[in-house]
């Protein structure tokens, strides 16, 4: 980025590219595909090899934190639509949910019992 580009004609710029390089992807033959990946892949384990033991521990911890932030992600999305999901429920389904809830925990310590 250029001192005299404004952040409008980066994000310009930007799109452009990208526009570009999905064309010649969309363009590209079978075979072209493979070598443009097999070359990806050559360049990733090459930058694996060469790289420090911190620059190692660093890319690791970025993936956990990737990783930790997509699993909230998904534990809220799915206590998000579960809520939903129980605000409206009949009757019916709530007494099935609730029962079978009663079975399993029953089951539970009844387990926990014959383990001790």
């Amino acid at each position: 980025m250029t001192e005299s580009e404004t952040s409008k004609e980066r994000q310009k710029r930007l799109v452009y590219q990208r526009m570009k390089y999905r064309a010649q992807i969309e363009a590209e033959t079978p075979e072209q595909r493979e070598a443009r990946l097999s070359q990806a892949r050559k360049r990733y384990y090459e930058m694996i090899a060469n790289e420090t033991p911190e620059e190692r521990e660093k890319r690791l911890a970025k993936s956990r934190a990737r990783y930790q932030q997509n699993k909230e992600k998904r534990r809220k999305y799915h206590r998000e639509y579960n809520r939903k999901r129980r605000a409206n429920e009949t009757p019916e389904e709530r007494e099935k949910r609730l029962t079978k809830q009663r079975e399993y925990h029953k089951r539970m310590r009844e387990q926990s019992k014959s383990d001790d």
